[in-house]
């Protein structure tokens, strides 16, 4: 799964003028044009939004620039200040309006664009609102380098707009003013950059803060998708022993009523009903297992129900207590079962690992069933509190044995499975047309 350091970063505002130029060595592929994604959990750019992130930039840099030279034509006409050249205050709106256009192009190329403007607002004052502007923007970046190269034509800003529009009386008599003027460059460049690398780091803040939320989300869809597939599985399995054990029986029974058509008709009669009854309890079985699923999706629902659903009870799941049914049942089947309990009773054995322990041998007797109909099964079931429960089922399989029941496969995968989860083992061998399968279940002390 992707880290949050490992997806993009979303489009920046000016995503749309920052697009790389096409490979020039390789022409272009023909095709509809396709916009930039944004990054997982990045705001959605839209046009209007662009716009209005470009326009009221434009509207603050005219409005400092005009402030700033509205306060150098009131020195001026106050007599504190003068211009070097007559014709000076009306070229200085005409390139602070060339300043806010080149403003515009900061995105393309950040340290050109800003070097033009501080140079420009060395010389007019309309211009200065666009200068701080890109400057902040530049700082946002972090580059040291740029940086570096930037202050050294901003920190002399006020030293040499001093000469285009100088004062008529110097301000401190002790301190020369340039000294002055050093100083107030030096300490508001570095106020700027701070602000603007302020900025920067709470956008790269905001942007991996995004990415973590659609990571975490993304996770949690995966985990909700595996959570299904694995309760799926889980479905699949716990039909698969109720059923297949239930279905395999009637499938037997009628098999031999189809084919023994001189059987006598209290025989038929005696089949018949185990038929019957067999289909019931796979219907009641399977009853229990869906009414264990509804019970489980409407979970929610009963949460926020004020009233109390009425719902039956479910059968409890069978335990090793009911292995003795089960190999009546498989006896009744046509196959003989040698049966061998021999169990320490010093500690109670846990009802999970009794139930998966009924389950895997009710799966061994389907399985001799099935494939080995009439042959005789042995089945022990040994140990004791801290040995563990040890489970052997052996059968002879025969080379040729008439078409039985079709099966999905899965049953010695599904009882694997099964016995790993209950953290033991599970193992079969075939030798001498001889099926035989191991299991082991942990029985704490």
């Amino acid at each position: 799964m992707p880290t949050p350091s490992s997806l993009p970063a979303p489009l920046p505002a000016w995503a749309d003028d920052a697009m790389p130029p096409p490979d020039r060595a390789r022409p272009p592929r023909a095709g509809p044009v396709r916009t930039p994604v944004p990054a997982p959990g990045a705001p959605e750019l839209t046009r209007g939004t662009l716009v209005w992130g470009e326009t009221w930039r434009v509207i603050v840099a005219l409005l400092l620039g005009l402030m700033a030279f509205g306060w150098t034509m009131g020195e001026i006409d106050t007599g504190s200040q003068s211009a070097r050249f007559a014709m000076w205050p009306l070229i200085d709106p005409l390139l602070g309006t060339l300043a806010v256009g080149l403003l515009l192009l900061r995105r393309r190329a950040p340290l050109m664009v800003a070097l033009l403007l501080v140079a420009m607002s060395l010389a007019t004052a309309t211009a200065g609102g666009a200068a701080l502007i890109a400057t902040v923007s530049l700082a946002t970046r972090r580059k040291p380098h740029e940086i570096v190269v930037l202050g050294t034509l901003f920190v002399p800003n006020l030293v040499l707009f001093g000469w285009f529009y100088p004062m008529a009386e110097p301000l401190f008599t002790r301190i020369p003013d340039w000294v002055m003027e050093l100083g107030a460059g030096l300490l508001g460049y570095a106020i700027t950059v701070i602000t603007g690398a302020f900025i920067g780091a709470r956008r790269d803040l905001v942007r991996s803060l995004r990415q973590q939320a659609a990571a975490t989300e993304a996770e949690q869809a995966r985990r909700a998708e595996q959570a299904r597939l694995c309760e799926r599985d889980r479905i699949a399995r716990e039909m698969h022993d109720v059923l297949a054990h239930r279905l395999s029986l009637v499938a037997m029974h009628a098999g031999a009523l189809a084919y023994r058509i001189d059987l006598p008709p209290d025989q038929v009669r005696e089949t018949a009903t185990i038929i019957r009854d067999g289909t019931h309890q796979a219907l009641e079985e399977l009853r229990g297992v869906l009414g264990l699923i509804r019970s489980r999706d409407a979970a929610p629902a009963a949460a926020t129900s004020t009233a109390a659903p009425v719902r039956r009870p479910e059968r409890p799941q069978p335990t090793l207590d009911d292995l003795d049914e089960l190999v009546a049942q498989t006896r009744s089947a046509g196959n003989p079962v040698r049966l061998v309990v021999d169990l320490d009773r010093g500690t109670a054995l846990p009802t999970a690992t009794s139930r998966t322990a009924f389950r895997l041998i009710q799966e061994a007797l389907t399985n001799a069933r099935k494939h080995a109909p009439g042959a005789r099964v042995e089945v022990e079931v040994r140990g004791g509190p801290g040995d563990g429960l040890t489970i052997r089922a052996a059968n002879r399989v025969y080379r040729s044995v008439a078409s039985g029941p079709p099966g999905a496969g899965l049953g010695l995968t599904g009882m694997k499975e099964r016995a790993e989860v209950a953290g033991g083992t599970l193992a079969h061998t075939r030798a001498d047309d001889v099926f035989e399968l191991h299991g082991w279940l942990p029985w704490p002390a």
